[in-house]
């Protein structure tokens, strides 16, 4: 009896080691930040750009993976006023899903708020991690200055 109960101890532990992106920080319950770099527009991959392009003036979350890379997009839509951008605030792994935090920023005065409009969006990079992708919001947008 004392064998199958360290065969089983031994198969938990080995399921353990394997199962969930992150292996022991999703275990453990802790948040494990992830290294990124923000994508220039005529940096991304094609295809990257043909998916932005594809949404217009959607609000869109995607994701792309390319040798071993994970491209994260979001875009906030159509806004009424130029001069919003997005402010990354977190991007971690934690309980087994990559969880990529952003807050949209309205424009800083009423000189940037001139034009016709803006579509804000982001792209990064970073390794696969092998999970999946959850978009997170920071908060409410914040106040544009009148």
């Amino acid at each position: 009896m004392g064998r199958r109960v360290s065969l089983v101890w031994v198969l938990l532990m080995m399921v353990g080691l394997v199962c969930g992106c992150g292996g022991s920080e999703a275990a453990s319950g802790e948040a494990k930040a992830v290294e990124y770099s923000v994508v220039q527009m005529g940096e991304v991959p094609e295809e990257v750009s043909e998916m932005i392009a594809n949404q217009g003036d959607q609000v869109f979350q995607m994701v792309y993976k390319s040798d071993g890379w994970i491209y994260v997009m979001r875009g906030y839509g159509r806004q009424k006023l130029s001069g919003y951008s997005i402010r990354i605030t977190d991007v971690q792994i934690a309980e087994g899903t990559l969880h990529v935090t952003t807050q949209l920023v309205g424009p800083d005065n009423k000189k940037s708020q001139e034009g016709g409009g803006s579509n804000p969006y982001f792209v990064i990079k970073l390794e696969d991690p092998g999970c999946p992708v959850t978009f997170d919001d920071a908060g409410a947008p914040e106040d544009v200055d009148a």
